[in-house]
Parts: C-alpha cells; sequence; structure tokens
C-alpha cells in the first residue's frame, strides 16, 4: 500500500533532520542520571536484551519505525512491523556491544524512557520554541501516536542541542503544578494600605498603573523588557541566601524567555537532609525544592511555585535586581463582581454553556437544620442540573447561597490545534462582600495555556477575574 502524501512528507522531513548514525553524540551517565534516568539501570541490563528492545520498538507506530529503518539503511521491502522491529533490534544490540556506533541506540531507547508519561502538551509547546517551525507544526499536526510524537520531537531537540533537553523536562515538569500569582507594588504606603485599596492592583487585563490609598495615580518603574540571565539570576540567588531570609544553597538551571508569554526561571533550592536506606548502607543526602517563577508584564506580575512562599521572596530580590530599588509582590486580589458570579453560576446551573460541565458544589453551611457542611458531585456523563432541580424542588436553592460557597469544581472544554482538551478546574470563592468576591482557581494536570484559555474565557463571557492559586 502506497503511503499517503501526508506520511511521505513527514517520513521525508524527519530522515532530512536526522544525521548520520555514527555522527549522533554520546553522552555520559551523569548527563542522563541529571534529567532523571537511571542510565547504568537501562543500559546495563535491558539495552542488549534484544527481544526487549524490540518489544519497546512495536509500541512506536509504523510510521516512525518505517523513518528508523530507513535511516539505519535496513531493506523495506514486504517488511512487517515486527520484521523492522526485530531488525532495529539486533543492529542496536550489535553496535552497542561492540561500541561502534551505539550513540543512536542509546539515545533512543533512553529518550523513550524519559519521555514516558510526560504531557504531550508540554512537548508540543517546547517544539514551538526550539525547532524550526515547520517541523513543529508537522509533527504537531500529524498523525503520529503521543508516544512516537513525543520521542520524534525529544529527538529532534536533542540532535539540535542535547543541553536543550534539561530544558524540556524542567518545562514539563513546571506545567504539572499550580502557581500563586502576585502583583508588583513598589512603596510602603501602598504595602500598609486596606487590602480593599489593594485590590484596586491592576491585572494583566486592566490600565498598566496603581492607584495609592490615598487616590493619587503613580505608575511603576519598569524596565523596557525583562532580560534575564542564568548568570544574573545566580549572582541575586548568592546575594539572597547570604541574607537574613536565606541560609540554604540555591542555583538556576535555565532561564525561558518567551515572545510573548512570561519569562520562567527554574530553581534548585536545598529543602532538607534525607536518607535512604538500601539493605546493606544508608545514603544521606539533600533534597532539593522545585521553584520556578514565572515573571509577565516587564516584572509587574508574578506567579511562583514554592514551599512556604519562598519563591515570592526570591522573585522580590531578582525584580528590585534588575530594577534598581526595593520591590514587593502581594496576593493578587483583584475582584469579581457578585452579578457577574451570579450569571457564571446560572449558566452552569441551567447547563447553558456547552464549553462549561459543572461537577461539584461544596457549601460550608449548607441551608438545613444543623447547617452542614455538603459536598454534592456529579460527572461528565450525569452534571448536576438533575440533582439541582431535585434540591431546589425542596426549597434547597444551593447556588443561591452565595456566603457559603466554598467551592465549585467544574470542565472547561477548549479546542486547540484541531484537537478538543478538557481540564478540570476548582474555584474557591473568598472573601464573600454584598458587592464582590475573590475567586481563585486550581487547575487538574492543566497546562499553562490551558489555564490561560480559562481565565480569558470566564472573563471575556462572565466578566469573571479568575486567579490561579498553588493550593
Amino acid at each position: 500500500m502506497n503511503a499517503s502524501p501526508e506520511k511521505t512528507k513527514l517520513i521525508s522531513t524527519l530522515l532530512g533532520y536526522l544525521p548520520g548514525i555514527g555522527d549522533v553524540p554520546e553522552q555520559s551517565s551523569i548527563y542522563w542520571e541529571r534529567l532523571g534516568i537511571w542510565h547504568g539501570q537501562i543500559l546495563g541490563k535491558q539495552m542488549v536484551d534484544e527481544a526487549w528492545m524490540a518489544s519497546q520498538l512495536l509500541k512506536l507506530d509504523h510510521t516512525l519505525l518505517s523513518v528508523l529503518a530507513q535511516w539505519l539503511g535496513i531493506d523495506l521491502e514486504r517488511a512487517t512491523m515486527e520484521k523492522m522491529a526485530n531488525r532495529i533490534a539486533a543492529l542496536a544490540v550489535e553496535h552497542l556491544l561492540h561500541g561502534s556506533a551505539g550513540g543512536w541506540a542509546e539515545m533512543l531507547f533512553l529518550l523513550d524512557a524519559l519521555m514516558h508519561g510526560r504531557s504531550h502538551q508540554a512537548l508540543e509547546e517546547m517544539a514551538r520554541l526550539l525547532l524550526n517551525q515547520e517541523v513543529a507544526e508537522l509533527l504537531i499536526l500529524s498523525p503520529l501516536t503521543q508516544r512516537s510524537r513525543r520521542l520524534t520531537i525529544a529527538t529532534l531537540i536533542y540532535l539540535q542541542n542535547p543541553d536543550d533537553l534539561q530544558l524540556v523536562v524542567l518545562y514539563e515538569r513546571s506545567e504539572r503544578f499550580n502557581y500563586n500569582r502576585f502583583v508588583m507594588v513598589q512603596d510602603e504606603e501602598w504595602i500598609n494600605a486596606p487590602s480593599q485599596a489593594r485590590r484596586e492592583v491592576p491585572t494583566p487585563a486592566t490600565e498598566k498603573r496603581l492607584q495609592r490609598s490615598d487616590g493619587i495615580e503613580r505608575t511603576t518603574k519598569s524596565p523596557k523588557a525583562t532580560i534575564l540571565s542564568k548568570a544574573d539570576v545566580n549572582q541575586v540567588l548568592a546575594a539572597f541566601e547570604n541574607g537574613p531570609k536565606g541560609g540554604r544553597h540555591s542555583t538556576c538551571l535555565r532561564v525561558l524567555s518567551q515572545s510573548m508569554g512570561p519569562v520562567m526561571l527554574f530553581i534548585y533550592r536545598n529543602l532538607q537532609q534525607k536518607s535512604i536506606n538500601e539493605i546493606h548502607r544508608t545514603l544521606f543526602g539533600e533534597e532539593v525544592e522545585f521553584i520556578v517563577l514565572k515573571f509577565h508584564r516587564q516584572l509587574r506580575s508574578l506567579e511562583e511555585r514554592s514551599t512556604k512562599g519562598i519563591g515570592r521572596l526570591i522573585g522580590q530580590a531578582i525584580a528590585a535586581a534588575q530594577l534598581g530599588q526595593p520591590v514587593t509582590y502581594i496576593n493578587d486580589d483583584a475582584q469579581t463582581a457578585l452579578p457577574a458570579l451570579r450569571r457564571l453560576l446560572s449558566s452552569l446551573r441551567y447547563g447553558e454553556d456547552k464549553k462549561l460541565i459543572l461537577l461539584e458544589v461544596h457549601l460550608s453551611h449548607a441551608p438545613i437544620p444543623g447547617s452542614p457542611t455538603l459536598v454534592i458531585r456529579g460527572s461528565r456523563q450525569q452534571p448536576l442540573e438533575t440533582t439541582l432541580d431535585y434540591l431546589e424542588d425542596q426549597g434547597l436553592p444551593l447556588l443561591d447561597e452565595l456566603a457559603s460557597l466554598r467551592h465549585i469544581s467544574l470542565v472547561y472544554e477548549a479546542v486547540a490545534n484541531s484537537r478538543s482538551r478538557s481540564n478540570i478546574f476548582k474555584i474557591r470563592i473568598d472573601e464573600c462582600t454584598a458587592e464582590s468576591v475573590i475567586a481563585r482557581y486550581l487547575g487538574t494536570h492543566a497546562s499553562s495555556q490551558m489555564c490561560k484559555s480559562f481565565e480569558t474565557y470566564l472573563r471575556e463571557e462572565y466578566h469573571v477575574t479568575a486567579i490561579p492559586a498553588a493550593r
């Protein structure tokens, strides 16, 4: 059967980017172990097992196996998937055991192990950032299976620059977290202002100014562009750790600057001493914390993920070094007007929005005798409309009790790259007053792009300002 034009183009494009099999760089075990792969375990026991290697290859799709076979010079005439996998595995073992041109086999199987279970959305974003745009889009829109697509993206990034593989791993890991959002202030009067006045701090959708508690407008001093290098950040970290709020060791692993996105910093910081008991010995070491900082809008806004908020303090130190003056980041507590929240709840209540499905309602004080905590849950297949209808008929309009509404959970569905994606978001209702609330949300394995889409949708469709929260 002849290959489709799309498949033929994909195969020819990939073959054009692959070097000669003897030109694939080989890396030390330290390189792979820093990425989280137990190099010796895989290489020593499994990567000389021809049957195991063939079984792993059969988990890839026919298109990628065809690319590998042609790259290695294997005859594809009447070759089945099994034959291609067996021939590739035999050649891999031969090259690895004889120490000649084994870099390609080591790369292939270690990358497959490294990419196992990784977020395909995060890998696609890295492809767009690091690879040729035409090639990236070809891969993203290709009919490759997710496993084959992840391996192909990682392989092209590795062959282009092996050091960028660390950035891929760090970025993918950072996409699994929820973040706290802060906004910058630069004077003590503002910092000490009442919380109600501080809520005038702009979100990304509002004017680029700060409103002081006395009503006088003041523009923040901010650089025209945020340019941070790894060396710059490590210099600030060294000074921070020598100060009263530091005292540990921290290092910046990578800085990721995006033209249309945040500046991201990936930092390791010693957290505590740990031990691992083995049969004949105990291993001692330092557990490190993975801190992620995202600077938005030329430092005016910060999202951070860390233990006990240390990321906010580190972010302040970095911003202060960039601006040449002390700054403080305070919680983003932009408000949502009650009518806007009620409109959203009404749409969820009656299933009027095809992009949102109500899954859970959590009341801290239910409108029944004893005022107990009440949680009702539905599912994607059985939303809560029928349940809420029944309770309302019994005189229990749960979504009217905004003062007792602790949180709601919902499914948000969006279309990206011609694919439908969905995530579950929990919206927590904080500081409910007679006029407004603060709506904070947590995403369940939601990518940064999905979170941004979710925030934009709620803001544009309902005038609800959703603020990310790490917990």
